[in-house]
């Protein structure tokens, strides 16, 4: 995938995003399950250390100590421990990985490549030879056109099993490709992504279904998915395009209603991991400080002599370089200034 950077018009999300980058690198990780606390909860060295078993998950076990090193111990599950539901977590992380979520920079892909506008991306193949993911939150066709059935000769292998099931777009390569992610364990012919998520089955999954041992609706029907050159999905995340996010299979796994917006997985992730992420979440929903609100574009009217003094800069451009110099002073940003869509 190539990925062409829009040029954001929000300045104050461009700087938050960029603290979210910045601020994962120098301090590591953040980790937040989804019965936390408070997410700006300071760092700590934590009393105890969880424990990790021989047949512990791994992925579990970092969460774990990423919430203990947080302060947050209580946030995450102990690595092989029961919990109610096996509560869902998230942390942030400082690149991505095999079986990580990105979530799309929320000013890029405004303009072009709109389908990762807001995405979350589930990263299923990751090496050096590249990368490849699935988005998870984006479905295919119009509203009318969701259903596999509606696909025509297309879906054929999938009917009549699949024929209610939802179609959600993958990504922007191969054409010809269908992918069935789910959470069935030892289904015939798939493939483990991580602990608890699988990806393909078809066959096994269709007769189960006929035979009345799984439903439709715990498997994703996804066409096409997302593809990067060897190391290109590292350089874009460097440059803040993608956010990584480790998260547990509950939350890679939660599917959302056909009527929900396609941000409303994006801010689900974002709030579960907690600290900056969460607080960039609230920035895109505008329930933010009023002046880095207007900031962002949200309601800003510029003033008559503001337009006059400052052509071809009025509005949210305005406001977005007086929230920065009020950032500059409480010494959040540093003195070189930030250009849109550049550098991130």
């Amino acid at each position: 995938m190539s990925s062409r950077l829009a040029k954001p018009a929000g300045g104050a999300l461009l700087l938050e995003a960029e603290e979210v980058r910045g601020r994962s690198r120098r301090q590591g990780l953040g980790c937040r399950a989804a019965a936390s606390g408070d997410d700006d909860a300071a760092s700590h060295v934590p009393d105890t250390l969880p424990v990790a078993g021989l047949d512990s998950d791994w992925r579990k076990f970092r969460a774990q100590l990423v919430a203990s090193s947080s302060g947050a111990a209580a946030a995450a599950p102990a690595a092989g421990a029961a919990t109610p539901a096996d509560a869902a977590w998230a942390h942030s992380l400082p690149q991505p990985e095999h079986g990580c979520l990105l979530l799309a920079n929320p000013l890029m892909f405004g303009a072009s490549q709109t389908y990762f506008h807001m995405s979350v991306v589930l990263v299923w193949a990751h090496d050096s030879r590249g990368s490849a993911g699935l988005i998870l939150n984006r479905l295919a066709g119009w509203p009318t056109e969701y259903l596999v059935s509606r696909f025509g000769a297309g879906a054929g292998f999938l009917t009549p099993e699949f024929d209610k099931a939802q179609l959600y777009l993958g990504g922007d390569v191969g054409p010809d490709t269908v992918h069935l992610l789910h959470g069935v364990p030892d289904l015939a012919a798939s493939s483990e992504v991580f602990s608890g998520v699988w990806l393909g089955g078809f066959e096994a999954a269709k007769r189960g279904i006929a035979e009345g041992r799984y439903e439709a609706s715990q498997f994703k029907v996804l066409t096409r998915y997302a593809g990067w050159g060897p190391g290109q999905l590292e350089s874009e995340c460097a440059r803040g395009v993608w956010l990584p996010v480790s998260a547990s299979k509950h939350a890679v796994l939660r599917w959302a209603e056909p009527t929900s917006a396609v941000d409303d997985y994006w801010h689900y992730v974002a709030q579960l991991a907690g600290g900056d992420l969460a607080a960039l979440s609230r920035e895109v929903l505008g329930v933010a400080d009023p002046d880095i609100q207007r900031a962002a574009g949200g309601g800003y009217a510029p003033k008559a002599e503001e337009e006059e003094s400052e052509p071809g800069l009025g509005g949210p451009h305005v406001a977005r370089a007086r929230w920065q110099q009020q950032q500059r002073r409480r010494g959040r940003l540093p003195e070189a200034d930030y250009r849109d869509g550049a550098g991130i």
